[in-house]
């Protein structure tokens, strides 16, 4: 492997373009990997999971779902040459694994990817990177220590206890799905791009000019508008 190749990379896609996800903004970018292999069986959204009536994780439809099905075929330097070409181009907002997540097949922490990630993140100093994992579970305290100073890890957590016990991990940002706008807790604060399309309104907010997930110990509620139950 030669100097700066990063090949663990492998089976993530840049898009070539910023502006594509309308909910990033048009000065970011997000980063995509195949929805399953990468998340942990632990996410109530996971493809294989066998109760029939769960919700359908939202990457796995739309033109994200198109993006996770892509990134498998995506090499690992070309995602970390597109990163760094953004970069070079003026964009300093990277939303990582708008689908995806990172775990390796069998469930285990991909440190692997993760080195991969942090090291690109440094070669990017004054970019905000930011990411969701529900894979928190996975984290000792030595990988959160790696994570970069310029990367917002947000603990996606299911329930308010879910977020204490993430809190015991070392975890200090958090995020959580709801379908009521009424279960909030007082230290909570809704993304405010979900609740307007929540009540069916369309939006002037993206993440480029909100950044709440960014606010130290911030802790969000996502309005789950865009997922649907199966009958």
């Amino acid at each position: 492997m030669g100097p700066g190749r990063n090949l663990s990379l492998a089976n993530t896609l840049v898009p070539l373009k910023p502006g594509r996800n309308s909910k990033l903004g048009p000065g970011a970018v997000g980063t995509t990997r195949p929805v399953g292999p990468t998340c942990p069986l632990t996410c109530q959204f996971h493809p294989a999971r066998p109760d029939p009536s769960a919700a359908r994780c939202y990457a796995t439809m739309g033109p994200t779902g198109i993006h996770h099905i892509r990134a498998q075929g995506m090499d690992g330097e070309t995602a970390r040459a597109r990163l760094l070409a953004h970069y070079a181009n003026g964009i300093r907002l990277i939303r990582l694994n708008v689908a995806g997540d990172v775990v390796t097949s069998d469930g285990r922490l991909d440190r692997e990817y993760l080195a991969s990630l942090w090291k690109v993140a440094r070669e990017m100093p004054d970019a905000q990177i930011w990411a969701y994992t529900h894979a928190w579970r996975e984290f000792g305290p030595l990988d959160l220590a790696a994570i970069p100073p310029n990367v917002a890890l947000l603990a996606s957590v299911d329930s308010p206890e879910e977020l204490e016990t993430a809190r015991d991990i070392g975890f200090t940002r958090f995020a959580r799905v709801s379908y009521n706008e009424s279960d909030r807790q007082p230290q909570e604060l809704f993304c405010p791009v979900d609740r307007v399309k929540y009540h069916g309104a369309k939006t002037v907010h993206t993440c480029q000019t909100c950044r709440l997930c960014w606010r130290p110990h911030a802790s969000i509620v996502f309005l789950a508008q865009h997922l649907r139950r199966s009958a």
